[in-house]
């Protein structure tokens, strides 16, 4: 196995969740036509690692949302991590807890047709985001689901809504409240969340 350099990275270092970073995983060598004619399809499917590093800027450790689009597998400093956003559909991030100084970071990528499309060169669009811990419990964007409205009322009386607790602790739910609507109990009022 051979490491390259990637000098064409697109990065965000001040964007509005935190820093970013996007890279396009690709190997533009390979003469994919040639391939694809002896494998078909699965010609186009591969496994690919990128290294890199999350620098901590200060005396102390701190707690960070790590946002891993596209990204199958990854370890943080030696300790691997499963429950990367395959799909990038930024409903799971991780929560870390990175020392001071550099923090090394080894993502597995995985390019699969299904997902990914079987047309031109094969490649693997990875975007890293990472936006500091500041508040215990937060709901994570855009996950709010609500069911429809017939005749002006709500089809049911449920919603759903993903937390991301960042905590070392449990935190116990027991209401919801709307900036429109006022509070109600949950139904299981004692769930552990």
């Amino acid at each position: 196995m051979q490491w390259s350099t990637l000098d064409d990275v697109l990065s965000d270092e001040t964007g509005a969740l935190g820093p970013s970073i996007e890279l396009d995983i690709a190997f533009p060598g390979v003469d994919w036509a040639f391939q694809q004619s002896v494998y078909g399809w699965a010609a186009l499917q591969y496994q690919a690692f990128a290294r890199g590093f999350i620098t901590v800027g200060e005396e102390w450790s701190c707690k960070i949302i790590l946002h891993t689009d596209n990204v199958l597998e990854l370890s943080v400093n030696g300790k691997t991590l499963f429950g990367g956003d395959f799909y990038g559909f930024r409903r799971a991030p991780l929560i870390l807890k990175l020392a001071p100084g550099r923090n090394k970071i080894d993502i597995r990528l995985i390019r699969d047709v299904r997902s990914m499309g079987g047309l031109g060169s094969p490649s693997i669009p990875v975007r890293l985001a990472v936006q500091r811990c500041i508040a215990p419990l937060n709901v994570v964007e855009k996950s709010v689901l609500l069911p429809d409205v017939i005749n002006g009322k709500l089809t049911t009386p449920y919603a759903s809504v993903v937390l991301c607790n960042e905590t070392e602790s449990l935190i116990c739910v027991v209401a919801v409240k709307s900036r429109n609507v006022s509070a109600s109990p949950l139904h299981y009022a004692d769930a552990k969340y």
